[in-house]
């Protein structure tokens, strides 16, 4: 007799207080998301879009086969 034991990895999703910026794995697109889908680009990447675009439609800032939160600085300035 044989006993099988399956431990399923547990998925935890991690905590994203707001306003948050995050990068688009594939596009390298950084966007400031104020909410779940909603949000500002703020560098286009290889995307199509303008810096300044919003969106209440963007993919789940917690789909993180798309995005991951951005680890750098970014300054806003007027020209």
């Amino acid at each position: 007799m044989i006993e099988v034991n399956v431990k399923e990895e547990e998925k935890t999703v991690e905590k994203i207080n707001f306003p948050v910026l995050m990068r688009s794995i594939n596009l390298n697109q950084i966007v400031l998301f104020t909410k779940d889908r909603e949000g500002t680009c703020l560098k286009i990447g290889s995307s199509t879009l303008d810096i300044g675009q919003h969106s209440c439609d963007w993919a789940s800032c917690y789909n993180n086969s798309i995005w991951e939160k951005y680890k750098g600085e970014i300054t806003l300035k007027n020209k």
